[in-house]
């Protein structure tokens, strides 16, 4: 007899469960229910829907029912929702359209996804706010805003979701405001790169408050009415929530399937759950994280296409096993128009400390091709690792062009344990107009190869900060007469890199010398060569530009003129 497959859910792992199981499987009768009325559909892209630079629905319509039939002979069930396993006689009971359903399987897949998460706010579940969920979601909110009209949205939450909102309804011509009640938008990512896009987020007129907590919300004559913790009230057209999301297990804790201290339903690697019959992919499961080598939480498209593709395979009789995942991704604003990204891969320093690594980070800024070739643009990038083994733990990228693929390199890398030295050494394409010699993410692992093998004294910004006492301390700066124009440290001194070997006489040798210049690379040639002098000499990483943005997030006044 042919083996019956069932799956439990669409878009990304369910529809490539069900895809994978037929190419591991001719005969096998596969058979998908989908609670809503599409299959497949590109969630990532629903902000974008909205925001009108994806401009119909076929286009996120990943498959259709009838399309993926005939491809992959599964029989799907749309707006079909399943209420009950019996694992004991292996029968799932569904609902659809009141209909009662009763489906037999050999081996069952689980991709139910996750449900988004509503902040306890006193009226908030009595307003129509608005999700971006589902197709539906969508489209309400692009008909909301047809027929309306919105001067102004709020949108609660400054994750990837809650900017990729903000750059929607900036299309829209919709004056906009965040509310994140962190200190920091993008949690997930360091402050310095999050600032970064911050930044570009409010120069474009969108408003963004931190650590604002809501207490109450409610409706008033078609307005939405927002009743902050200190008393502020604000007023919006339009209101979206998105403040993430946990895994959907309820299905699964009914069925008396195991669930792991995350909330997450319990998986092996190859996706089989405490069930040997039963196998789950997608938000609701928990990953191993390939670096921490623990459980995490990871509720992204990548990695549940391919959960999904090993459930697939292992239910219809394969043998596939899911490694892990390392956590890349990317959000960016003004997309449509080549705007501004941060992307990220890894770990956080603060997060390796947590983690027991011996971790260190580096600033470099490089541009993301030959400053020769026109429109060459600057790429921002943080990179974590090991200072005992050098193993890459975490990178973190913001710039206007090929962040994507900077991180894309490096979260290879990490995947294949590559150390920093390793990095410099790794070859990549290069011709004017795509990129340089020496790379970006050569470049990092340059710097992090001298710094672990003590080849100069090398001090971040926030740690220069933290010595930084005035004019007492030896600074000097080593940027053209030019760069100087717009401002130096107090109590700096000027001498161009160039100039130094000349002026050695002019440097205390009994005190520390801090050096900087605009990015990092000149106060690392200039530290070189004090340090060969015998002078005890430290290079401030990523220079001015990163102590600008350091100064500026820690609200530190060190900047003279």
């Amino acid at each position: 007899m042919n083996k019956k497959i069932l799956i439990i859910g669409g878009v990304a792992a369910g529809a490539t469960a069900a895809a994978k199981a037929r190419r591991t499987d001719e005969f096998a009768e596969i058979t998908l229910l989908e609670k809503g009325p599409y299959i497949s559909f590109a969630n990532c892209g629903l902000p974008y829907y909205v925001g009108g630079d994806i401009k119909t629905r076929d286009e996120i319509l990943l498959q259709k029912p009838e399309t993926f039939k005939n491809r992959y002979n599964v029989e799907v069930y749309v707006n079909t929702e399943a209420y009950k396993i019996d694992r004991e006689k292996k029968i799932v009971f569904a609902k659809r359209n009141g209909e009662n359903l009763e489906f037999i399987y050999d081996k069952l897949i689980l991709a139910p996804g996750g449900i988004s998460t509503v902040p306890p706010i006193e009226g908030l579940k009595e307003v129509d706010y608005f999700s971006m969920r589902t197709v539906e979601d969508a489209e309400k909110a692009i008909m909301y805003i047809k027929e309306n009209k919105p001067g102004s949205c709020i949108i609660i939450g400054g994750g990837y979701i809650g900017v990729e909102l903000a750059d929607a309804m900036h299309n829209c011509k919709i004056k906009t405001t965040i509310l994140e009640v962190m200190d920091m938008i993008l949690p997930n990512y360091p402050k310095i790169i999050a600032s970064a896009i911050k930044d570009i987020i409010e120069e474009n007129g969108i408003e963004i408050k931190l650590k604002t907590t809501i207490k109450k919300v409610a409706k008033v004559n078609k307005k939405f009415v927002l009743t902050l913790i200190d008393g502020n009230v604000l007023e919006s057209d339009i209101l979206f929530v998105s403040t993430g999301v946990k895994p959907n297990i309820l299905l699964a804790k009914e069925a008396g399937l195991k669930i792991d201290n995350l909330g997450a339903i319990e998986v092996d690697e190859y996706m089989r759950t405490s069930d040997e019959d039963i196998y789950a992919a997608g938000d609701a499961v928990s990953k191993l994280n390939l670096i921490t080598k623990k459980k995490v939480l990871l509720p992204l498209a990548g990695p549940a296409n391919r959960e999904g593709r090993v459930a697939g395979c292992n239910a219809a009789g394969g043998n596939m096993q899911f490694p892990g995942v390392i956590g890349t991704s990317i959000v960016g604003f003004d997309v449509l128009f080549g705007g501004f990204a941060v992307g990220g891969v890894g770990l956080t320093y603060e997060q390796a400390l947590k983690e027991g690594f011996k971790a260190k980070y580096t600033y470099t800024i490089d541009h993301h091709h030959v400053t020769y070739y026109p429109n060459a643009e600057e790429i921002f990038m943080q990179l974590v690792f090991d200072d005992e083994s050098g193993k890459i733990l975490g990178a973190f990228a913001a710039g206007y062009e090929d962040v994507a693929r900077k991180i894309d390199v490096i979260s290879t890398a990490i995947f294949k344990n590559t150390t920093v030295e390793e990095l410099g050494f790794i070859d990549y394409c290069y011709a004017p107009a795509y990129g340089s010699a020496k790379d970006n993410v050569n470049i990092a692992g340059y710097v992090a190869e001298n710094v672990r093998k003590g080849l100069h004294n090398y001090i971040t910004p926030e740690e220069f900060i933290k010595h930084y006492n005035g004019t007492n301390q030896q600074v000097i700066d080593v940027r053209s007469k030019e760069e100087i124009a717009s401002g130096m440290i107090k109590g700096a001194k000027h001498i161009y890199v160039d100039e130094i070997r000349n002026r050695l006489n002019e440097i205390d040798r009994n005190k520390d010398v801090y050096i900087y210049c605009g990015m990092g690379y000149r106060g690392y040639i200039a530290a070189k060569i004090l340090k060969s002098y015998g002078y005890n000499v430290y290079n401030i990483a990523g220079g001015y530009k990163a102590l600008q943005k350091v100064c500026q997030i820690n609200q530190t006044d060190i900047m003279g003129s």
